[in-house]
């Protein structure tokens, strides 16, 4: 009797099991097109809450957000160089219904974080231009899109699903050179109650990661849409190779200016220094990097206010190596203000 309760349980183990890995659609670990020679001397790593290149030098990384579907050729990515940018986030393309699509429009927790093959044909192309270019660059895969909710609905089935797919893209990418790693969970919003299953699920990915590539850096952050407010030790995750990511738009009355908010006064440096506070806070206890995945203001406030927060701004995370990462870019590239250009030079003088 007692053989028969093993072989039962193994057998559903077995079907359970063959039923996750079809989670993640087909994918070569080939890339699509052709890229340079890999070359470790220009790759970055962590040394305590810095990041550095291969001779142990801190590098200031000073960047701009842009998702993939924006990049439409490489001369976009050549401007950025030209720029002053050395730092890139951008969002693996995905269509706002495709976890939907592949289940035949419908919600199936059971058939979550599902990677395709033209979207990754999407990153491949554009990876392999800013690889040509030398620009470092984090890839973000958004977790709304790859059927994860604010509940963690299955949080033990979402962790294996998170795991394989990671899985699926250190392999694709583990060759490149400038692609410092993965930003994971970016603006997630969870109940403190949640907090255990979340750090768990973030140490799946982070594992699922490195049993790849153990140089990848992946970057996890907090709760409360990636507020600097929820950089704290709850959740913090004792994991090699990580670094934590923030956003920052204090005051956003500032940053995302309307004409009916009458006249905005800046409110000048110490108030940014006390609002980055739990960043540089977390960083120095635990002895890792932070840095600003998004920050950014429209400029268009009364008295030249937020180019002054954003010319401060960029000041503090100079000073203390945070990377950065500007994201308020709307419109195209004819529209960057002068003034950005100015901050990616390390020009943070009026």
């Amino acid at each position: 009797m007692r053989l028969c309760c093993v072989l039962i349980v193994l057998l559903f183990s077995q079907f359970v099991l063959a039923d996750e890995s079809k989670i993640i659609s087909p994918a070569s670990e080939q890339m699509s097109i052709s890229l340079p020679q890999s070359d470790t001397s220009v790759r970055l790593s962590i040394n305590g809450r810095n990041i550095v290149d291969s001779k142990g030098n801190i590098v200031k990384l000073r960047g701009i957000y842009t998702r993939s579907e924006w990049l439409s050729g490489e001369q976009e990515v050549e401007m950025f160089k030209s720029w002053g940018i050395n730092f890139v986030r951008i969002l693996l393309t995905f269509d706002p219904n495709y976890w939907q699509t592949v289940n035949d429009g419908k919600k199936d927790v059971n058939k979550r974080c599902i990677l395709l093959e033209e979207n990754l044909r999407y990153m491949d192309q554009r990876a392999a231009w800013l690889e040509k270019n030398k620009i470092y660059f984090m890839i973000e895969v958004h977790w709304r899109a790859m059927g994860a909710d604010d509940n963690l609905e299955k949080p033990d089935l979402l962790g294996r699903q998170f795991a394989k797919m990671y899985e699926t893209l250190a392999k694709r990418y583990s060759s490149l050179n400038y692609l410092m790693g993965f930003s994971t969970l970016s603006e997630i919003h969870i109940k403190p109650n949640k907090y255990k299953d979340y750090n768990k699920i973030r140490m799946t990915i982070v594992d699922a990661i490195h049993k790849i590539e153990p140089r990848f850096i992946v970057s996890v952050t907090g709760t409360w849409w990636g507020s600097v407010g929820s950089l704290s030790d709850k959740i913090y995750i004792d994991r090699p190779n990580t670094m934590y990511d923030f956003h920052f738009y204090s005051p956003r009355k500032l940053t995302h200016y309307r004409p009916q908010y009458g006249v905005i006064k800046y409110p000048g440096i110490d108030y940014l220094k006390n609002e980055l506070k739990p960043a540089l806070e977390l960083s120095k206890k635990h002895n890792v990097p932070v840095w600003c995945g998004e920050f950014g203001a429209f400029n268009n406030a009364p008295n030249n206010a937020g180019v002054q927060w954003m010319r401060d701004t960029a000041r503090i995370y100079d000073e203390n190596n945070i990377p950065w990462i500007i994201w308020t870019w709307k419109k195209g590239l004819k529209d960057i203000p002068p003034e950005w250009k100015k901050l990616w030079n390390g020009n943070f003088i009026e």
